[in-house]
């Protein structure tokens, strides 16, 4: 997950560490020109996003992210109101391929989050309407501070059971975290640490089917790219993309 217009900054960097790995990695912005993700932040909170014109893989529509309770309130008739608005456009776009996510919540209550959404919306579970929800999103960082990741093993506890959860109650739907790495981190070094040792990208053993490394500009972290090199520990010299094409990379 990047800042809106670097993905092709970000794709480009990657492509030219290992081209090969790099096939396995697919880039979404907050908002802005990338038509696959809808953002409080675009013009019109990204209702004018035609969905025909979602062409990057993997083809996923990404709904809002929800930040507090005033979101969570009006998501949901946000959803209906896109859904609405596109009408037969976005049944055509289903056809070719594009599935929906669910917005992107997080915080220690995301599972009652989900629970609210889905139980305003029961037509969102029904595969023939056209406000079906394919794919369920959600955001969780580690928390770190000044803590140097100490929570990182109950951070990554919490979120395979969390991931697992969410697959039980909404029938095995593909489970995304669209926000993962050190939140408050302030060296790539942290970055690198929680990408190797969380486990999260060993498939079939978390209940995640994709995951995004948060490389955007953000208040709380610094030196979070992926071009960003890091300076110390293990990983000294090598730079944040290196370590996550490893863990991307075709074996995966």
């Amino acid at each position: 997950t990047v800042t809106p217009g670097m993905c092709g900054k970000y794709t480009r960097y990657l492509n030219s560490v290992d081209p090969t790995a790099a096939e396995k990695i697919f880039c979404k912005e907050l908002g802005g020109e990338d038509r696959c993700s809808l953002s409080v932040s675009d013009a019109n909170h990204g209702l004018n996003k035609d969905p025909n014109k979602c062409f990057w893989a993997p083809l996923v529509m990404y709904l809002w992210n929800v930040w507090d309770s005033e979101d969570e309130a009006w998501v949901l008739g946000a959803w209906h109101e896109y859904a609405d608005k596109w009408g037969e456009k976005l049944v055509a776009a289903r056809q070719t391929g594009l599935q929906i996510s669910s917005p992107r919540f997080g915080g220690e209550d995301v599972l009652k989050k989900f629970d609210d959404f889905f139980s305003a919306c029961p037509e969102c579970s029904q595969n023939s309407s056209k406000y079906y929800i394919d794919i369920i999103a959600f955001d969780a960082m580690v928390v770190n501070g000044q803590a140097n990741n100490k929570d990182l093993d109950d951070r990554v506890t919490w979120l395979k059971s969390t991931a697992r959860a969410l697959q039980s109650r909404y029938g095995g739907r593909p489970i995304v975290v669209t926000n993962f790495g050190s939140s408050g981190g302030s060296t790539a070094a942290l970055q690198a640490e929680v990408l190797d040792k969380s486990g999260l990208f060993s498939r079939g053993t978390t209940g995640i089917d994709s995951l995004y490394y948060f490389a955007a500009v953000n208040y709380n972290n610094r030196h979070n790219f992926v071009d960003e090199k890091i300076q110390s520990g293990p990983r000294l010299g090598q730079t944040i993309a290196q370590v996550l094409l490893e863990h991307c990379g075709p074996s995966r």
